[in-house]
């Protein structure tokens, strides 16, 4: 629905404004000093199908387009609303005041907030990334859990999604699940995927970067729903749950939306405690939603695997940037809502109990895997840049940093430039040995924001290197 002028909404306006797809895009362009019509870079390949590149004119058009497609909010939240009863739909259905989409600053939890200068409109946000991040850590994840917990949540998302399988297919599924979770469980092993899950959300803290990381890059693709091929495939148990760990996150934000309480700026217990309740909701409604015993054990395993992931990377990021409660308080609050509201049968509440008893155990294998990692100080921009110069290859780190800031959240990445051109300043003062001219191709980054219509994206770079100065200073 258009309003009369046939233009898009105020709360459209909003959510294009929050994300800035067309400002980073002339930063592109500002610093690689494109042309428009200039022939896509090397690592286009690696972003972009034949016809992705062959179907647009320009560069700037393909990258406007894909940066389009990246954003998976709108359509999980659309799913995530599917099953609910028709007056909730109603009141939740997207329109010229209610938008859904994914927004390029923030940390793993999304936010409800007011449309400036309308009386209603409402703006679901959610970090650019998130989705993705909950995709890929779950196909991770999903190698070590056990024979029980995979066959229970494929039915769940089978179930969900309104397929049918016969029980000569079940069966074949079955047979076919034990033989591969022993082949997965051998070729990667715990410590492996350790390591492999600590990079994927340490570059998000970091950099708020969603990179694919090794074992989904060799998966991929994951065949269609419907195709006999996604039977068994790598990927298969990983993307059933990560469906119900993002049905969650939406249904949290919809909890918001049904409840009145948007966004604020104050962080105080009273605020935290609607935090608590839409995560109640949210729980409900999953439950309440699901037809089989599969669907509820497993809506309930995907806000866990939600809240398990947020744990990881709440313990990674600065305090100052978290605006949720703890994951482990949302966690043990959580558990109270299954024992006391959550409508399960006790056969089905002693299953979810033992499958989540084991879930907690592997992230806490996973996490203690991983703690030789997460020793010291680690400046991802610095060690690429440094690597790129000694190699002679500047203008890499720079297509490097490009793809961070078109696919990630520019704010995170401006923390960690800021801190890496602090450290070159004082390497500079100190004479360190090339500090000069890593610094000089550093400094491209922000001379072509400055010069290019990213306004936005020029004060948020100048922000983020006042404040790491201010800290410096401070130490």
């Amino acid at each position: 629905m258009q309003p009369a002028s046939g233009g898009p909404s105020k709360a459209r306006v909003y959510l294009s404004k929050r994300q800035g797809i067309q400002e980073v895009c002339d930063w592109f362009v500002a610093l690689h000093s494109m042309p428009e019509r200039l022939r896509p870079p090397p690592w286009a390949n690696e972003c972009f199908s034949e016809e992705e590149l062959a179907g647009c004119e320009t560069f700037l058009e393909l990258l406007l387009k894909k940066l389009e497609t990246v954003d998976l909010a709108e359509g999980y939240y659309s799913r995530a609303i599917a099953r609910l009863p028709a007056e909730l739909q109603e009141k939740l259905k997207l329109s010229d005041e209610l938008v859904v989409g994914a927004e390029r600053r923030g940390d793993i939890n999304g936010t409800v907030c007011r449309v400036p200068q309308t009386d209603r409109a409402v703006a679901i946000l959610i970090p650019m990334g998130t989705t993705a991040l909950i995709e890929r850590c779950c196909d991770l994840i999903a190698i070590h859990t056990g024979f029980d917990f995979s066959t229970i949540t494929n039915s769940a998302f089978y179930s969900r999604v309104g397929v049918r399988e016969s029980a000569r297919r079940k069966l074949k599924r079955l047979w076919r699940t034990v033989i591969e979770k022993r082949r997965l469980k051998k070729k990667y092993p715990l410590h492996w995927v350790a390591f492999q899950l600590q990079t994927q959300l340490h570059r998000q803290a970091t950099l708020g970067v969603v990179d694919v990381n090794d074992f989904t890059k060799e998966a991929l693709p994951l065949p269609s729903v419907l195709s006999e091929a996604r039977m068994c495939h790598p990927l298969e148990a990983g993307a059933s749950m990560a469906e119900f760990a993002c049905h969650f996150i939406m249904l949290h934000e919809c909890a918001h939306i049904l409840e009145h309480t948007f966004t604020s700026s104050d962080r105080t217990q009273h605020l935290h405690a609607r935090e608590f309740e839409a995560d109640a909701i949210a729980l409900r409604l999953s439950v309440q939603s699901s037809r089989t015993a599969h669907e509820r054990i497993t809506s309930c395993l995907g806000a866990f695997v939600f809240l398990l992931i947020n744990q990881w990377l709440y313990a990674a990021t600065p305090e100052s940037t978290h605006t949720h409660p703890s994951p482990a308080e949302r966690i043990n609050a959580l558990m109270k809502v299954i024992a006391n509201q959550v409508p399960l049968t006790h056969v089905e509440r002693r299953l979810l109990h033992g499958l989540l008893s084991k879930l907690i155990v592997l992230f806490e294998r996973l996490y203690q895997s991983s703690a030789i990692l997460r020793e010291g100080t680690n400046n991802t921009v610095h060690n690429v840049l440094t690597a790129h110069v000694m190699e002679g290859t500047p203008e890499k780190f720079l297509d490097t940093v490009s793809r961070w800031f078109l696919f990630g959240i520019p704010d995170k990445l401006c923390h960690a430039l800021a801190l890496t051109r602090v450290e070159l300043e004082r390497e500079v003062q100190s004479g360190t040995s090339r500090a000069a001219e890593k610094l000089e191709v550093l400094m491209k980054i922000y001379e072509s924001a400055s010069h290019s219509r990213a306004s936005w994206l020029a004060d948020e770079l100048d922000a983020a290197y006042q404040a790491a100065k201010r800290n410096q200073a401070n130490e």
